[in-house]
Formats: C-alpha cells, sequence, structure tokens
C-alpha cells in the first residue's frame, strides 16, 4: 500500500477570498462569512499550515511555479 502524504499550497489571501466567496454562496452576508473565517477557518488554516513539513509531495496552485514537486528523502 502507499501512505503518501500530500500538502496543497495556494496564495492565503486568494484562498481566504474562495473561502469567504463560498460563505456567502452559503447564505451568509459577507460580515458573517468574515466572521465565521475569523472563529473557524483562520484555525484550520494555521493547523494545516503547520503540517507542511510532513508531506511527501507539494502541490502547488497558481504562480510561477505552479505544479507538482517531491520531496527527496527523508
Amino acid at each position: 500500500l502507499l501512505d503518501v502524504k500530500c500538502y496543497l499550497e495556494s496564495d492565503l489571501s486568494e484562498a481566504r477570498d474562495r473561502v469567504l466567496a463560498r460563505h456567502v454562496r452559503g447564505g451568509l452576508s459577507q460580515e458573517q462569512a468574515m466572521a465565521k473565517f475569523e472563529v473557524n477557518d483562520r484555525f484550520n488554516t494555521d493547523a494545516v499550515l503547520a503540517t507542511r513539513g510532513h508531506a511527501d509531495v507539494m502541490i502547488r496552485m497558481g504562480g510561477a511555479d505552479m505544479g507538482v514537486h517531491a520531496r527527496r528523502g527523508p
């Protein structure tokens, strides 16, 4: 069996904007969406960022080096 850990990396401000837009599409006002982001999504972001170093594969969204990058060695 494979046990590959992947990390999806994107620009944090773009990711935040996508999350806020998703909350608004779900029926929240812009203010409610921002409040939800601050009390929930920001903490999730911090938790995920803390795991970055454990990834075997980095998948980068956007930017000049967009693509898949495999880590070498332990």
